[in-house]
């Protein structure tokens, strides 16, 4: 998955931001067999360089996916659980400074793909105030980034479009 970080981080560099990543932790249930439901609590954990200052930001979502495993599964992780993410790619909404403040209230979206059995491995790609909702392409957003890491997870395999709002931890 380090390929798609880079590749992230090179297209955020055509719009960058002072904000970066500082790292993540979240938790997810979910349902079905091949089509699956769930409800996700995802965190992450921002650094606004400009004013040096840390704030976590926390995503409650709900969506639909595809995948092989259990009937009913879940993953988690900690913040002191590996993980990585891009660079923020300031989106086509974001016009002057991107604050952390920026991030929050509007539509959020997250394309979560993970596998695990036990120990997983997860990658996240993370839209902050989209202007359409799933399973439209969210073309128009304030910012976005990729995520990855470790987890622990039922088995199986397979790919989550999440819809929900994104809070500002004080």
């Amino acid at each position: 998955m380090d390929v798609i970080k880079s590749l992230f981080d090179l297209v955020a560099d055509l719009r960058p931001s002072t904000i970066e990543f500082v790292t993540s932790g979240g938790a997810e249930a979910t349902g079905g067999e091949a089509v699956t439901a769930g409800v996700t609590v995802q965190g992450i954990q921002l650094k606004d360089n400009r004013i040096g200052k840390t704030k976590w930001l926390t995503f409650w979502g709900a969506g639909a996916g595809v995948g092989l495993g259990t009937p009913i599964g879940g993953s988690m992780s900690t913040p002191d659980f590996p993980s990585f993410g891009s660079k923020v790619l300031r989106g086509s909404t974001s016009w002057g400074t991107l604050e952390l403040t920026d991030l929050i209230g509007g539509l959020g979206q997250i394309w979560a793909f993970g596998a695990g059995a036990g120990a997983g491995v997860s990658g996240s790609l993370i839209f902050f105030n989209s202007m359409v909702p799933p399973p439209l392409p969210p073309v128009v957003f304030k910012a976005a980034l990729w995520v990855e890491g470790i987890t622990i997870a039922s088995p199986g395999i397979g790919c989550m479009g999440y819809a929900g709002i994104w809070t500002l931890e004080d």
